[in-house]
């Protein structure tokens, strides 16, 4: 964390990841279904929680977009390794699902980033499954998280049958780019204002 570095000797602000709420608060006629996740496939993603939701949920597909790393462990019929997709379809492929997942591993760097998928994620109108980190436990209320396969497999369950918990689209739209934009301009300003 930056805060761990000391005091800094010149004003400073930190903005988190954001998202493009409009280009990703679309609808179409799609009948949702299935579950999606869309970025890295390295030593970040925790292939074992997708093994684990895929065999307890043989019937649901399971459609991974992301560059595939040259060794990937033994997969599921039912999971689907689509490969890099561009940014500018990445709202169509979440409209068409119903879950986003964020399996992450415990790795150092997974627990203090902020992905920008998961407000996409919400943005896109998803029921969100994520590991359990300090982000993602602190947005509880609006996303599905697990620390254990059972509860994953438990959490996984609920947003395919009830959905994704209310208010995930209003959390994504507070963490508009625009928003991010103004307030950096506003502290430049203030900034401005000083000297």
């Amino acid at each position: 964390m930056l805060r761990d570095l000391g005091p800094l000797s010149m004003p400073a602000i930190t903005i988190e990841n954001g998202v493009e709420f409009d280009r990703f608060a679309i609808r179409g006629d799609v009948e949702r279904g299935g579950v999606v996740y869309v970025g890295a496939l390295d030593e970040r993603f925790a292939w074992e929680d997708l093994a684990v939701l895929a065999s307890a949920f043989p019937a649901v597909d399971f459609r991974i977009y992301g560059p595939v790393p040259r060794y990937v462990p033994d997969v599921a019929a039912n999971v689907n390794l689509l490969g890099a997709a561009p940014y500018s379809a990445v709202p169509q492929l979440l409209a068409a699902a119903k879950v986003g997942l964020l399996p992450l591993t415990a790795r150092a760097e997974n627990s203090g980033r902020s992905p920008m998928k998961l407000y996409e994620y919400l943005a896109a109108g998803l029921g969100v499954l994520a590991s359990k980190t300090p982000v993602t436990e602190a947005l509880a209320g609006a996303v599905e998280t697990y620390d254990s396969p059972a509860q994953a497999v438990a959490g996984l369950s609920r947003l395919l049958h009830e959905g994704g918990p209310a208010g995930g689209e209003e959390l994504a739209r507070q963490q508009d780019w625009r928003q991010k934009a103004e307030a950096i301009a506003e502290f430049a300003l203030g900034i401005a204002r000083r000297t």
